[in-house]
């Protein structure tokens, strides 16, 4: 009986070691990939987000959190234009394999929106895109896509 009471605490303690060393629960492989992506892209996201500003700043990673598909991340961005500094908080909706589900803007300091535009904002955001579009599934998505959609395709593979 004593030698059974002994191999159950050995095994909570290790159980308890292990756990205690365990990285954030939320930072999977699928997680840190997305940060990777999102992050690489990061000048593209503040130009969609605010088509008339030059300069993506800075994004800082505010965090992760589980949604009922997979997690989201949130991030803080601040882009410079000619005059004054913006900034936006976008939360980027993942899958639980990682896949891009959806971007939406929470906060921001400017008058407007992020992701919308005016008609002449728009086109010019596709003529950046398109410039640097593969296939012609890619090139008829820009085409045809809003300041946002922009933004998600970003994290798209279209042949």
């Amino acid at each position: 009986m004593l030698a059974r009471c002994k191999c159950v605490l050995i095994a909570a303690a290790v159980l308890v070691l292990v756990t205690a060393g365990r990285a954030d629960p939320l930072e999977t492989v699928a997680v840190r990939t997305a940060r990777k992506t999102v992050e690489s892209r990061l000048t593209a996201i503040g130009k969609c987000a605010h088509c008339d500003y030059q300069t993506c700043k800075s994004a800082d990673f505010d965090g992760v959190r589980d949604y009922p598909k997979g997690f989201v991340l949130r991030y803080t961005f601040t882009v410079e234009g000619n005059f004054t500094s913006r900034t936006s908080t976008i939360d980027f909706y993942f899958t639980t394999l990682g896949g891009l589900d959806s971007v939406k803007a929470i906060r921001w300091t400017a008058s407007s929106t992020p992701f919308e535009t005016s008609a002449s904002g728009l086109k010019e955001l596709q003529s950046h895109f398109l410039k640097s579009a593969t296939g012609d599934a890619m090139r008829k998505a820009i085409a045809n896509a809003n300041a946002k959609g922009i933004c998600e395709l970003q994290f798209k593979e279209l042949p």
